[in-house]
């Protein structure tokens, strides 16, 4: 009787390939490794259709870079690369073409997408192919190198002046570098998305948001180094706004009106001054300043979650302790009840209808679910059957007991040689057509 398919399984998939030749290893090693760049090609072209729509916002992450991070419970720093490459491809169609048909690795491609260009393109889809990763990253090194003079000049004219205007105020000006200033510039409007005017007002101009989230940032700074929390908040709020039902107006000491939702957020890591007052405005009662998170307790929180607890984004600045039971709803100030988020990402689960779950302790016992429902992801998706079926070759099936080949020491003896002479062969294939470039670089 045959074994049933469940034993059958359980056998290691390891040792059921022990029963192949290295020649049938090889050659499905080297099949797979094809598919496997063929398949890249495909995420590829998907990832930059999504980036283009930006997709990745449906999730909750912050960029493309964070979402493959989150997607594939990879490092940002894989996200972001993959995501370069992406773009570029989109633009180098002849390579394209290249990786579509599984002749280029993904650690090809990433020193290839930063040396070539539209013009250069169908020169550098013939000759990638040759060249390892490690000699094209030589070469996107060369073309880095000589830029380095221009990046020079403009870091030591970088600077930042300031004076007194007349009738008041100080104005000011800066030079950065090109990349320095680009991120400066997409930090700013990033923080500026977030400063939505009052209802019924027009949004202000970009270069008056600008101006806001760079105070924002120096007060983050301040706030960081101070002795109690980030921010001290003084709100007027009426009794009783936040019981079951969460009737009731909440405003600043200037008349601002806020959100329930967000003076929740504020508080969770802020020393918050309620004034409480009756439906006719008096002043009722002075509600005690408690939601400051001490420092010891961050310390604790730094310690344990190091980075943003969202998935896939690794944002280890200007961190926020949020309350997983909010403070609102006497949820406690201590370290199993909080976790840090990301500005982006505490805004999300306060005005943004996210909710976050769980046991931060667990590096995995956090659940961040959608407004709609849906949870995030936190594991990378397995491969489906029909995947399987259609690019994943049935393995040899599992030895039966004692039915183990016998071992041919003269089979091994060859086995290596024939690897050996493979591997001397490459070696002065490499040798000779980099002894030919050599000569054709050199010729008069």
């Amino acid at each position: 009787m045959e074994d049933p398919p469940e034993k059958a399984a359980s056998v290691p998939l390891v040792d059921r390939y022990r029963t192949c030749s290295s020649e049938e290893l090889a050659a499905g090693f080297a099949a797979l490794g094809g598919g496997e760049r063929a398949i890249m090609a495909q995420r590829l072209a998907m990832l930059a259709v999504l980036d283009e729509r930006e997709a990745w916002r449906d999730d909750g992450a912050r960029d493309a870079a964070g979402w493959v991070a989150a997607t594939d419970a990879s490092r940002r720093s894989t996200g972001k690369a993959m995501a370069e490459v992406a773009k570029a491809l989109t633009s180098l169609l002849a390579i394209a073409t290249v990786v579509e048909a599984g002749g280029l690795s993904f650690d090809q491609l990433v020193p290839l997408c930063t040396l070539a260009t539209p013009d250069t393109d169908e020169s550098w889809a013939e000759r990638a192919s040759g060249l390892d990763a490690g000699q094209l990253a030589a070469e996107a090194a060369k073309v880095t190198r000589t830029e380095k003079e221009e990046i020079d000049r403009q870091l030591r004219a970088r600077s930042c002046r300031a004076w007194n205007a007349r009738g008041g105020g100080v104005r000011g000006s800066f030079y950065l570098p090109d990349t320095e200033a680009e991120v400066l510039l997409a930090g700013l409007d990033r923080l500026s998305v977030g400063y939505r005017p009052v209802p019924g007002e027009p949004w202000d101009p970009i270069h008056v948001r600008r101006a806001d989230a760079l105070t924002e940032l120096a007060w983050l700074s301040i706030g960081q180094g101070a002795a109690s929390g980030t921010a001290h908040i003084y709100v007027h709020a009426q009794a009783g706004v936040f019981g079951e039902d969460g009737d009731g107006w909440i405003t600043l000491a200037d008349g601002t009106s806020m959100a329930r939702e967000t003076l929740e957020r504020l508080g969770c890591d802020a020393t918050t001054q309620l004034l409480l007052h009756d439906e006719t405005g008096a002043f009722v009662a002075l509600g005690a300043a408690v939601h400051d998170v001490p420092r010891r307790v961050r310390r604790l929180l730094v310690k344990r979650d190091r980075c943003c607890r969202f998935p896939g984004c690794e944002a280890t600045r200007g961190l926020h302790a949020h309350h997983i039971r909010f403070w609102s709803r006497q949820g406690k100030t201590e370290v199993p009840n909080l976790v840090l988020v990301c500005h982006r990402h505490h805004r999300l689960v306060h005005e943004g209808g996210w909710t976050l779950a769980g046991n931060p302790d667990n590096l995995t016992g956090l659940v961040f679910t959608r407004p709609d429902g849906r949870v995030v992801a936190t594991e990378p998706a397995p491969c489906t059957q029909t995947v399987r079926d259609r690019l994943v070759p049935d393995p040899p099936p599992a030895p039966e007991a004692g039915d183990e080949p016998p071992v041919d020491d003269d089979d091994l003896d060859r086995c290596r040689r024939q690897r050996g002479a493979t591997a001397l062969a490459a070696i002065r294939a490499r040798l000779r057509r980099d002894h030919l470039r050599d000569l054709a670089n050199h010729a008069p």
